[in-house]
């Protein structure tokens, strides 16, 4: 069976023919958003009297206020939204009047501006700019502003928590503004009481999330295929051309030929034992398995994917990795599926015996000086002219290269450098994840 919740590897997606293979993840496909909040609208409010300049005062005010609102996802960045509150604000005294807000925002997603994988994201942070009318209704016992409405506009941020597939958690907060002060009436002809036109205001309320993007399949879709016509195979090998060493990084390239093929599909390539996938949610190497899942396959004849994977300490030395491409399909097909993997850099190690930062010795007077009969390399490095011996393929070897120059000669801090690309590195241990300890 297709399982329509997938996890997720870091891949990078690569584009051929026209063709992105992205999956669509299941769970952020929902575009509509219903919210129901409540909070507080903290604002200042003025006394002035006609007949005494000289007399002002100012006190805070928190009221509270309820609301509602429909958002709606353009993509997985940018969504519009309604929403309506109705709030109280305090005249006079206890007398309480209120009013009613009326917004059309626009929202950003901060948090899937840069992220690879926006499915594995069970939070969100929203950027908020909008504005609309604010409608004040004052108590009966007040003189009634001479303005009916006024424009309001506001800057926000919002945070959403997903606690399940469709429910989540909202908290925001906001700045407000209105285009002028409201007049909310006095104590008698000589005093007013003005409410300034800034304010914020904070909220926390619940979302549903439903609904489904324009042409992607349902579960149910999914679990139909599934029954009809069955989940359809196609072997995946992925050969090493060399054996995989510890501590290195690799590369998999992975090329499907699928035709015009467009229904939902899958990847899964089981890990050896040892080895894992990097995570681009964790910034880390810590999947077991390549595993993605499309509702829809993506458009175009041929599908290329690259995935990073490192062998670790526990690594048990396989050196085939294989999976498979799975699709739904109701004819004939001719989908094929082949993978490539190669390493990230070339390392070559080797044995330092000297370095010295005054005394610039011959090869052959270091050699006469250590009693070495190995040839000898020279280079230069940070101001020390240093001296190696041996060139190997692989850690262990020049490990234990080191050991015999250790045993043999009176260099007993001999110790193993290792060069990237032909560019020497400073730390052996950091390069290769701390397979390898520098001495």
């Amino acid at each position: 069976m297709l399982l329509l919740i997938s996890v997720s590897v870091g891949a990078t997606a690569q584009e051929q023919d026209s063709t992105q293979a992205k999956p669509e993840k299941y769970h952020i496909s929902q575009p509509w958003f219903f919210y129901i909040n409540g909070g507080a609208t903290n604002y200042f409010k003025a006394i002035n009297n006609e007949n005494d300049p000289y007399f002002k005062a100012y006190f805070n005010e928190i009221t509270p206020f309820v609301g509602a609102g429909i958002q709606r996802k353009i993509n997985d960045v940018f969504s519009i939204q309604t929403e309506y509150e109705f709030g109280f604000a305090r005249a006079v005294g206890n007398d309480y009047s209120y009013y009613h807000d009326i917004n059309l925002n626009g929202l950003i997603n901060f948090t899937n501006l840069q992220a690879n994988d926006v499915s594995q994201k069970r939070y969100a942070f929203y950027g908020k700019v909008g504005g609309g009318v604010n409608i004040f209704e004052p108590s009966p016992n007040i003189a009634k502003p001479k303005d009916k409405y006024k424009i309001s506009y506001q800057v926000g941020l919002l945070f959403d928590y997903n606690l399940t597939h469709h429910l989540g958690l909202r908290l925001g907060a906001s700045w407000r503004g209105l285009d002028s002060q409201y007049y909310e009436g006095g104590n008698d002809r000589d005093y007013k009481w003005l409410r300034n036109p800034n304010y914020l205001v904070g909220e926390v309320g619940l979302v549903y999330k439903f609904g489904k993007r324009r042409g992607e399949k349902t579960a149910e879709d999914m679990l139909d295929l599934d029954k009809k016509f069955g989940l359809k195979e196609v072997p995946l090998t992925v050969n090493a051309e060399n054996k995989l060493l510890p501590g290195h990084e690799y590369h998999v390239d992975i090329k499907i030929q699928k035709g015009d093929l467009g229904t939902p599909g899958m990847l899964d390539i089981p890990l050896p034992k040892g080895v894992y996938a990097w995570n681009d949610s964790t910034k880390s190497y810590d999947m077991t398995d390549i595993h993605v899942d499309y509702p829809q396959l993506p458009k175009g004849p041929t599908m290329m994917l690259s995935y990073k994977i490192l062998p670790l300490k526990d690594y048990a030395g396989a050196q085939q990795i294989d999976g498979h491409f799975g699709f739904y399909r109701t004819g004939d097909d001719s989908v094929k599926a082949s993978g490539h993997l190669y390493k990230d850099a070339v390392y070559r190690f080797a044995v330092q015996v000297g370095a010295f930062a005054q005394y610039h010795y011959t090869v052959e007077e270091l050699a006469r000086i250590l009693h070495l009969t190995q040839p000898i390399k020279r280079e230069e490095q940070d101001g020390y002219l240093k001296f190696t011996l041996g060139t190997f393929d692989t850690y262990p070897e020049a490990e234990a290269f080191r050991n015999r120059i250790r045993k043999d000669t009176k260099i007993k801090d001999a110790f193993v450098v290792c060069y990237k690309n032909g560019a020497r590195i400073r730390s052996i241990s950091n390069e290769f994840h701390g397979i390898y300890d520098d001495e």
